[in-house]
């Protein structure tokens, strides 16, 4: 009986360690997945800032930011858009994909731009 309890009891023990070994080992490889992930992110972000459009554009979207902050809304256009999109929220689970949520979102945007003096250009490719 001595000898199956000792045999019992080294069996869990080694396959304790053996299941300690695999996890450590997995957590090891999925830290080192993560790492290269940022590291591939941090190379991709640090090459496209250094192309110069991509500065300009950086600033220039800052300063049009700043420009859009600055306008307002009429308060009853704020009204309408609210109903129309709880109009939509019902009728689609995600209003984001549906084709008609984003094209009244760029008319909305047109007419707010244009209302405010801005000139629109529009072009046939994307």
């Amino acid at each position: 009986m001595a000898i199956a309890y000792v045999g019992y009891n080294n069996g869990r023990q080694a396959l304790y360690n053996s299941i300690q070994n695999q996890l450590v080992s997995l957590r090891e490889v999925k830290a080192a997945e993560i790492e290269n992930y940022f590291e591939t992110v941090r190379s991709q972000v640090q090459t496209v800032s250094e192309f110069g459009s991509v500065v300009e554009a950086t600033k220039e979207l800052k300063v049009a930011y700043q420009e859009l902050e600055d306008l307002s809304l009429q308060v009853t256009w704020n009204d309408r858009l609210k109903e129309f999109y709880n109009h939509l929220e019902k009728d689609y689970e995600e209003p984001s994909f549906n084709p008609l949520y984003i094209a009244t979102l760029n008319m909305t945007r047109d007419l707010f731009l244009k209302e405010k003096g801005y000139e629109i250009e529009y072009s046939s490719s994307w």
